[in-house]
């Protein structure tokens, strides 16, 4: 009986122990979870931590995540990065601020040890208590947040200190990147123009005046494709004395493609194009023995133009354009049996007027 209690004193000994063992392993674990999810600490050192500066410098690091370990020091204590570091060390914050009162100004001390550095920023007072209080502790984190701007951008290409930055406080230092608004895509835009011409041929055919409306449709920028009408006003003459005279007036309806490059308010602007044209000749005040006549012709031609606008409003420009056309087959123009003038070889049209942006 004796041997076999002796037995069960050891187990209750060894449960005892292993018991004694397991709790204080879960005791170290608890305590090294806490310490790992505690928030990161910066030590405030100041000769009165009731003042209102203290408690409105603790309230603006609170909203950083940090915990504020409050350090009085006393007349005598010195001012500097040795003796800001070596509190922090013994604190075991990440960084330590002092405020030293200079005449009308205060100083702003502030030591990391992540990145090693200590700066100093002189702050002037606010107008009143609590201006002056919202200056300092501002100023406080400001130079705190430059301090540390460094680590947030890229820790590993600088200097290490004695300690790793703070998650928390680097994710909340770290300013939000300021994204470029997306540039909007350019909406099309239709444009209205109307302009007088002078219609001018180049092979014995005096000048006429025509009316020129242009639709244009931009589906980008730069590019787009334009519709235009031209009316004859005033017609082109080509005279004889013996035989009388002829006059030719043309209307045209043509599609292109338009390209414009525009600086500012000033454009430049370009088509080619086709269009379908109606020619019209008459002939009037015949000799002796020779009658008037009138003949219509159908034709096509391919132009090009170019111009330049100017806005002169937000929807509005004005705009000077040459458009120079050849006909696919120029058309001759007789007097009896002989040819007196042609049209489309080639013909030049320049016109002025408005044009209208619509959006």
């Amino acid at each position: 009986m004796l041997a076999f209690g002796r037995r069960g004193s050891a187990v209750r000994r060894e449960w005892f122990l292993g018991a004694l063992i397991a709790g204080l392993l879960a005791l170290t674990l608890w305590s090294g979870t806490a310490l790992a999810g505690s928030a990161p600490r910066v030590a405030l050192l100041t000769s009165n931590p009731a003042d209102t500066t203290t408690k409105r410098l603790k309230a603006e690091l609170t909203q950083l995540g940090v915990e504020t370990v409050v350090v009085r020091t006393g007349p005598n204590t010195p001012v500097g990065r040795v003796t800001l570091e070596s509190v922090a060390r013994r604190v075991g914050a990440f960084a330590a601020i002092r405020i030293v009162p200079v005449e009308s100004e205060v100083e702003v001390w502030v030591a990391d040890r992540v990145t090693g550095k200590t700066v100093v920023r002189e702050v002037l007072h606010g107008s009143g208590s609590a201006a002056r209080d919202d200056t300092i502790a501002l100023g406080a984190v400001e130079l705190l947040r430059a301090s540390l701007l460094e680590v947030t951008a890229s820790y590993e290409l600088n200097t290490r200190g004695e300690v790793a930055p703070p998650p928390v406080v680097v994710g909340k230092l770290t300013p939000t990147p300021t994204l470029a608004p997306p540039r909007p895509k350019a909406r099309p835009v239709v444009a209205i123009g109307l302009e007088p011409a002078l219609a001018v041929e180049f092979d014995r055919i005096g000048p006429g005046v025509s009316a020129m409306l242009l639709v244009r449709y931009l589906w980008t920028k730069s590019w787009g494709v334009e519709a235009l009408g031209l009316l004859p006003v005033v017609r082109g003459e080509t005279r004889e004395e013996v035989r009388g005279k002829a006059s030719a007036a043309v209307s045209a309806a043509g599609l292109g493609l338009t390209f414009s490059w525009q600086e500012r308010n000033v454009a430049a602007l370009f088509g080619l194009g086709m269009m379908a044209a109606q020619l019209e000749v008459v002939g009037a005040n015949a000799g002796p023995g020779l009658e008037d006549s009138q003949d219509s012709l159908a034709l096509g031609a391919p132009y090009l133009r170019a111009g330049a606008g100017l806005r002169v409003f937000d929807a509005v420009r004005i705009r000077v354009d040459a458009s120079l056309s050849c006909a696919l087959r120029p058309v001759p123009i007789m007097f009896v049996q002989d040819e007196v003038a042609s049209w489309g070889r080639p013909s030049l049209l320049v016109g002025i007027g408005p044009e209208l942006l619509l959006p």
